[in-house]
């Protein structure tokens, strides 16, 4: 019903997919009259039923989108060639890269932020929607002399460094004894 909705409209269904789910997420928020009576959420019977049906399709959002990633990146890790991390251009392009999400990431968190700067300056996956904008630039528009494994390079850094970030976090907030935060 949603993609037809899209459709119809001319709007990409996710998008349509987004504001449907906001609405349901957010039920209780929303004061305009006419969506009040449409989805009929002020009734209290009804509400309980509604709110075991959320409960549900958060259930079911958390489970699909865990098999969707993972066949993504099972079928993204199948279309990369190794031997490109071996290449110099992707290892120093793909540091620089690396290098400078890693800078801004930490100045954004120290000075504009001012919190804590690990574990989550490292948390900054570049993942399934960096792959899915990436191949969504149309081939007219693309370089012609960018090499993909630069991708694949960066993904793959800023993975690594996600987890090892997580490791020591783990291991530090282990070691307390008082509860509180590590660094």
């Amino acid at each position: 019903m949603l993609y037809a909705m899209g459709k119809l409209l001319h709007l990409p269904a996710l998008l349509i997919s987004m504001v449907f789910g906001l609405l349901i997420n957010n039920k209780e928020r929303i004061t305009l009259a006419w969506v009040v009576n449409l989805l009929k959420i002020k009734d209290s019977k009804e509400d309980q039923y509604f709110d075991e049906l959320l409960k549900q399709l958060k259930s079911i959002t958390y489970e699909t989108s865990f098999i969707v990633r993972t066949f993504f990146f099972i079928l993204f890790g199948y279309s990369i060639d190794i031997q490109i991390l071996t290449e110099w251009e992707v290892i120093v392009i793909g540091s620089c890269i690396v290098d400078a999400l890693l800078l801004l990431r930490y100045l954004y968190l120290r000075y504009f932020l001012r919190t804590h700067v690990l574990p989550e300056l490292f948390l900054m996956p570049r993942g399934l929607i960096t792959v899915l904008l990436f191949y969504s630039i149309p081939q007219r528009l693309q370089l012609g002399s960018f090499n993909n494994g630069i991708l694949f390079f960066v993904i793959l850094t800023t993975s690594v460094l996600m987890m090892f970030g997580l490791l020591l976090y783990k291991a530090d907030a282990i070691n307390l004894s008082d509860g509180e935060h590590p660094l």
